[in-house]
């Protein structure tokens, strides 16, 4: 027989190379899944730039009419802009322009501050902020809480937030819960009057006391020595020793003689409370190269300090960690990876040769983790959208392996040589599967040109798919056949005469489906070939009538049980505090009631409240934090509406 030529040929009769390629992708692929950025979800560049104008005094109608349209129009016609949406209330605008992808956001950048410069804005209005806007990865929130006094509350997150700075794995700590922090001084009309002073007087000295400013620079022989006058004071007993007025006695009026002062926050009705008491949340942020697991690892390692420095009174909560959720996520993949590969084994070592469906198997996750080599290239994360298009490839490589497999074992079985055996069925598998994993990948690289953050969150998915396939198709035609040809036929599988008589018991059975049922059912078919199309044409017609008639649903994203579901009540302008507490304290009860009938401590973990005044508009919002989805008896969605009865 004439020697065969090609390739495939060449693969098979040099198997020390396949086995070789077969190693690189394995071993290579477990290397990269340790080097390989970990997230929740994608990062990528935000492609949107926002615009904030401040309008104290101004109304809602006003600040529309006089900043935000007129910014609107100015900004519209530049090039590279998809879409332009606003929010307005009673002394802010906020304008943000989505960007179209692949344009230089820079350049766009300027355009828009040219345009917003340009523009006819009230005298009263300021300066417009005109920036990138960048969306932060949240990855962990600590949350700490107690009935005690907002200063020491706010003096202890303080300093956890200073422990957790420390650490050269954690970047970015945002501590949230407080308005701004003022030092406030209180001083009675009547005392101004006894010593003839007036608010002028008061608030001069506290400014020649309390300043922090350079003092020039001072040319020595050594060099130059800048100096620095620092007067600086931070927290209200700072402020007690300040002289306000020299007596005639000849002692001084210290303001702590005439004020009151106190530390507190420039907002009072910005609040956080968890399951009723004040609290405080630190939000630690990913940043570049840092991974879920990594901010995770390093903040219970510091949790002994952080305990340390709690005050008596204050405890301590976590509520979000994306470790957990990744690890979960990924767990879930892995073992339905699992089962999937043992399935597909027992299910081809019942019809095929044991030795074959082993190498075929293998093929599955060489192809998964050859991938993992590329995936960096295109700077491609391993998040929840790259594992549903790992979920996505999985049925068809599967496909892939078994279709050459099986045609192989085809060839075997007729007698030729395991090799000519071999180089024939893959040869001749070849050009279809070919063409198979071409369809496929063309079907999804429209998924890459999707426009706005949709695209950017989705263009992971033909990337992965892509590199999957081309990996399964290189493993199904070159290395695959080169382990198939060195199957040598064994008396040792006649140890196992149970499982071959099952094998055979299957072998027959499904010979006997063939031939039996299905070649009987598709001659009959063929012989009604007019009514099996007009069936055909029908369903189609049916179907695409759902479809259009609107009773499939349709959503971007898959449906994912939430850990936490929120309530809002917004409140009207001018109502006073007693009302704002009232409502709070019905959200809370009715949460508390929901809690309780519902398994208590199995069915959630914390409540959060948050009172925000956002330039005079105030509302609540209360969150219950849930436990996982299959730890609790209900859902998310049930606990809405209950929640909502209330």
């Amino acid at each position: 027989m004439k020697p065969s030529k090609g390739p495939i040929a060449w693969m098979v009769n040099n198997g020390v190379t396949a086995n070789l390629l077969m190693l690189v992708f394995i071993i290579g692929g477990l290397l990269m899944s340790m080097q390989i950025r970990k997230e929740v979800y994608p990062s990528y560049p935000q492609n949107s730039i926002r615009i904030s104008v401040s309008y104290s005094g101004s109304t809602p109608s006003e600040m529309e009419q006089g900043v935000t349209l007129p910014i609107e129009n100015a900004i519209a016609d530049i090039e590279g802009i998809k879409e332009i949406h606003s929010r307005v209330n009673a002394s802010n605008s906020r304008i943000t322009a989505e960007l179209m992808n692949g344009v230089n956001v820079e350049s766009v950048l300027r355009e828009i501050e040219s345009a917003v410069n340009g523009a006819s804005l009230p005298s009263g209005a300021e300066s417009p902020k005109i920036y990138r806007y960048e969306k932060r990865n949240e990855s962990f929130e600590i949350v700490l809480y107690g009935d005690v006094d907002p200063i020491v509350l706010r003096e202890t997150s303080a300093e956890i937030k200073s422990i957790l700075l420390d650490s050269p794995a954690l970047t970015q700590v945002e501590l949230i819960g407080f308005s701004k922090y003022e030092v406030q001084i209180e001083v009675d009309s009547d005392t101004l009057q006894y010593y003839n002073l007036g608010l002028d007087d008061v608030a001069n000295s506290i400014s020649r006391n309390a300043i922090n400013q350079s003092g020039g620079k001072l040319d020595t022989d050594a060099g130059e020595v800048l100096l620095q006058l620092d007067e600086s004071r931070n927290w209200a007993e700072d402020f007690n020793n300040i002289s306000v007025l020299q007596l005639t006695t000849g002692s001084s009026l210290m303001l702590e003689d005439i004020a009151t002062i106190k530390d507190g926050f420039a907002d009072q009705r910005n609040r956080f409370f968890y399951d009723g008491q004040p609290s405080a949340s630190l939000r630690i942020y990913r940043l570049g190269e840092q991974t879920p697991a990594s901010i995770s690892e390093a903040v219970y390692n510091l949790m002994p300090q952080i305990e340390e420095a709690l005050r008596p009174g204050i405890s301590l909560n976590i509520l979000n960690d994306d470790a957990v959720v990744y690890q979960q996520r990924m767990s879930l993949l892995l073992k339905n990876a699992f089962f999937g590969l043992l399935v597909v084994l027992l299910l081809l070592a019942l019809f095929l040769d044991v030795r074959l469906a082993f190498w075929v198997t293998v093929g599955i996750p060489t192809a998964f983790l050859g991938s993992l080599l590329f995936l960096p290239v295109f700077d491609v994360s391993i998040n929840m959208i790259s594992m549903f298009a790992f979920i996505i490839a999985l049925g068809i490589v599967v496909d892939d392996a078994i279709i050459a497999g099986e045609n192989i074992h085809e060839k075997i079985t007729e007698g030729s040589s395991l090799f000519d055996a071999t180089i024939e069925g893959a040869k001749s598998i070849a050009v279809p599967l070919t063409f198979s994993i071409l369809t496929n990948i063309v079907a999804f690289i429209p998924i890459w040109f999707l426009p706005g953050t949709l695209g950017l969150t989705f263009k992971v998915i033909p990337v992965v798919i892509i590199c999957v396939f081309v990996i399964s198709w290189f493993e199904a035609l070159y290395i695959l056949p080169a382990h198939l040809a060195r199957i040598k036929k064994s008396k040792e599988s006649h140890r196992f005469k149970a499982f071959v008589r099952l094998q055979s018991l299957f072998d027959r059975g499904l010979q006997r489906l063939i031939h039996h049922y299905y070649l009987s059912f598709l001659k009959r078919l063929l012989d009604h070939r007019y009514l099996v199309t007009a069936i055909a044409v029908v369903t189609l017609a049916v179907s695409l009538s759902y479809v259009w008639g609107g009773h499939l649903g349709f959503r971007t994203m898959p449906r994912v049980e939430s850990e936490f579901s929120t309530a809002t009540a917004t409140l009207q302008i001018g109502v006073s505090d007693d009302e704002i507490y009232s409502v709070k304290q019905q959200l809370e009860d009715a949460t508390r009631e929901v809690i309780k009938d519902n398994g208590g401590d199995k069915l959630a973990k914390g409540l959060s409240t948050q009172i925000r005044n956002r330039d005079g508009e105030l509302s609540i919002i209360s969150r219950i934090f849930l436990l996982p989805s299959e730890q609790r008896l209900i859902s998310t969605r049930e606990v809405s509406q209950l929640w909502r009865k209330r």
